[in-house]
């Protein structure tokens, strides 16, 4: 017989927090994703980040309720920690991410604010908290682990061959039941959830790298004015240490993933 390889799933998996699409708007989810509890305690404490997260009004509310174990709001509802990503009705797990993001976009690189801003970041370890999420919920593997397999050599190799499966190809028809074994409509949410969380890190990310996308520069900038910017230019430079994280992450495979399977207008939405 003809066998055809099939890789294995993505072994790792993030308890998304998210309901069916039946009973999402009734009955609510009860839990926010633990990867979105770690991002705000670690975010509470870059300086400002307390007073835009209250700014966000209820939905701040709601999300200090749920870290505090509380499962309904003021009027007895369930909270709602799913959204449709529809007419800004976004999921609480991404909240976090989102307060960040407008913190940055508020900070230029020139800036002491925006300096100190993203050296907290770093120190903090958000950024590589943001990293490993973002390979998470795009199914990509960090470029560092990739690196490190690929110099076990063969030994690397025949661990790899224990985790394909195999499956017959051309045996007719099947002798196993009929009976659908997964929610389609499940599969659905998570996907969703998925691109709006890989939409926001990569916001956060963006942010942090040119604040207010002003790239490239304008054309036609009087000379002068570039000469007494070179002083500034140390400042405006992106941290090497940030830098070495990017490289080593999974963002530019992700990338390179979306522009080959994905339409403009797909990754538009």
């Amino acid at each position: 017989l003809d066998w055809v390889k099939l890789d294995d799933p993505y072994e790792e998996v993030v308890e998304l927090g998210v309901c069916s699409a039946n009973n999402m708007e009734e009955s609510g989810c009860s839990g926010v994703p633990a990867h979105a509890l770690v991002a705000l305690g670690l975010l509470l404490k870059l300086p400002g980040y307390a007073d835009a997260l209250l700014d966000e009004g209820a939905r701040a509310v709601h999300l200090l309720r749920l870290l505090l174990g509380v499962t309904h709001d003021e009027d007895g509802r369930s909270i709602v920690v799913g959204g449709s990503g529809a007419n800004g009705n976004w999921s609480l797990g991404t909240l976090p991410f989102r307060v960040v993001a407008q913190l940055l976009e508020a900070a230029p690189l020139s800036s002491p604010e925006g300096r100190q801003l993203r050296r907290a970041l770093l120190a903090l370890g958000a950024v590589r908290l943001v990293l490993a999420c973002l390979a998470v919920f795009t199914h990509h593997r960090p470029a560092s682990n990739d690196n490190s397999q690929a110099s076990n050599g063969s030994s690397g190799g025949k661990g790899e061959e224990k985790s394909q499966l195999y499956w017959a190809k051309g045996t007719g028809f099947g002798t196993g039941s009929t009976q659908q074994s997964w929610n389609v409509e499940q599969a659905l949410v998570r996907q969703r959830t998925e691109e709006e969380h890989v939409t926001v890190l990569l916001q956060v990310l963006a942010s942090y790298m040119n604040p207010g996308e002003k790239w490239p520069p304008e054309e036609g900038t009087p000379q002068v004015e570039l000469d007494e910017s070179e002083g500034d230019d140390e400042d405006n430079d992106l941290p090497s240490e940030f830098i070495d994280l990017l490289v080593g992450s999974s963002l530019v495979p992700a990338i390179c993933s979306y522009l080959r399977n994905d339409s403009v207008l797909d990754m538009s939405r």
